[in-house]
């Protein structure tokens, strides 16, 4: 759909709604071609017309999105009812109203997580790879597979975009976020999962934390425990470098999930930006925890430039 096409609407509502969301949805071949820019919608329609006249069939019709953002927002009434009793147990006292409704939510809570995991059932993602991650659950897979369009994403670095886990990506005020952080949050809570289970994504992070210690070390920045006040000049704090270890760590693992998950729709799949186009020469292949032996990271071979 065109920006200025003559179109006759109801009112002018339903005029902005339509164009912003014609605007921002597409179908896979044009956004390959960089057309326009990806971007959620909380409303989306079914289907949105595209300038080539196709159409791109969105990821809520399948109803995984919906379960996605549904159990968001059950969660965070079932965290508002604890938060009160919490509270009302401080100066001991007791609701048995809240505690009735929390209880009820929980249990609505604990039935859309086992619908999310009937989603992972039987899907190559999870038999030949997630099943053999430690930390990483099929409730996790699930959200992670609902709110992700492998489809649309054609690369790795689209999909770090989308979760917000691109250099600089940050919220600011009167700007619409190009990141979902709905998806952003979820990875942060499986790569916590990840670092808990202590599996080989958990060794990669060990080894990251080892080498910023080691390069701010280097830089004369001096590593103190986390203050009231923040870091001052010339040093830097252990949280903040668990931060950056952990962050890469997700990165990491959101690469492995994407490779995976396109192989296994049988979408053509390539190596990460620096690997590809920088000729970096680490290359991780996907973790698995089965038998817990040592991961080592292969070498890609340089491509010599011709003379």
């Amino acid at each position: 759909m065109d920006e200025n096409e003559d179109i006759e609407f109801e009112d002018e509502e339903t005029e902005k709604k339509t164009r912003v969301r014609a605007a921002r949805y597409q179908c896979r071949q044009c956004w390959s071609k960089g057309r326009q820019e990806y971007k959620s919608d909380t409303e989306p329609a079914p289907t949105i017309p595209c300038e080539c006249g196709g159409k791109k069939v969105l990821k809520t019709e399948t109803g995984d999105l919906f379960l996605f953002r549904l159990h968001n927002e059950i969660q965070k009434t079932r965290v508002q009812c604890d938060v009160r009793l919490s509270h009302l147990m401080r100066s001991h006292r007791k609701d048995e109203r809240t505690e009735g409704v929390s209880k009820k939510i929980k249990m609505i809570e604990d039935e859309i997580a086992r619908e999310i995991e009937k989603t992972v059932d039987g899907t190559k993602l999870w038999e030949d790879w997630a099943s053999m991650v430690k930390g990483l659950g099929k409730y996790s897979l699930g959200k992670l597979m609902a709110a992700v369009d492998i489809e649309w994403a054609g690369t790795v670095s689209q999909l770090w975009r989308f979760a917000g886990f691109m250099p600089g990506e940050k919220r600011e005020k009167g700007q619409v976020l190009h990141f979902s952080m709905a998806l952003k949050t979820h990875c942060w809570k499986v790569g916590t999962s990840l670092m808990r289970a202590k599996g080989r994504y958990y060794m990669y992070y060990c080894e990251q934390k080892k080498r910023y210690e080691e390069r701010f070390t280097a830089e004369g920045l001096k590593i103190v425990a986390g203050k009231k006040g923040g870091e001052k000049e010339g040093e830097i704090s252990k949280g903040h470098i668990h931060m950056m270890a952990l962050r890469k760590m997700i990165k990491l693992f959101l690469s492995h999930f994407w490779s995976i998950y396109r192989q296994s729709a049988g979408l053509p799949v390539t190596k990460p930006y620096v690997n590809d186009q920088l000729k970096h020469d680490t290359y991780y292949e996907p973790f698995i925890d089965e038998g817990m032996e040592i991961v080592k990271p292969k070498k890609s071979r340089k491509k010599t430039a011709s003379p």
